[in-house]
């Protein structure tokens, strides 16, 4: 599956999408665009994922910071991800946010089932 692909800018607003993953949630790029990131983030992991930004923030430039978290699609369906987020600075000094997102779902469920299964 192809990755979902977002550009932040600082204040973690989607400057840009690509058309896989605003399709894949459900919506058109234009629609994402100019929204804040949290628009697709479950509410449960809103407050983990904003910290973990300005964390980002303030750590060494070019880092790659990885999470797990709940992504909600237009129609509500939630679907896991791990995410991968990566500071630069853009050619007029402008810090921006690269963000690359994979469905891990199937995972979950996969370690979920397992995890039940040792307990019996």
């Amino acid at each position: 599956m192809p990755a979902m692909q977002f550009i932040l800018d600082e204040h973690g607003y989607i400057l840009d999408v690509n058309e896989f993953a605003a399709r894949y949630l459900g919506y058109r790029r234009e629609e994402l665009i100019s929204q804040s990131a949290l628009v697709v983030v479950h509410p449960n992991d809103r407050k983990r994922v904003m910290k973990q930004l300005k964390n980002l923030f303030h750590c060494q430039q070019n880092d790659i910071h990885s999470m797990e978290f709940k992504k909600v699609k237009k129609s509500g369906e939630t679907v896991y991800v791990q995410e991968n987020m990566y500071r630069t600075t853009t050619e007029e000094g402008k810090t921006i946010f690269l963000v690359s997102c994979h469905n891990i779902s199937s995972e979950k469920k996969a370690k979920q089932l397992l995890a039940g299964q040792k307990k019996c």
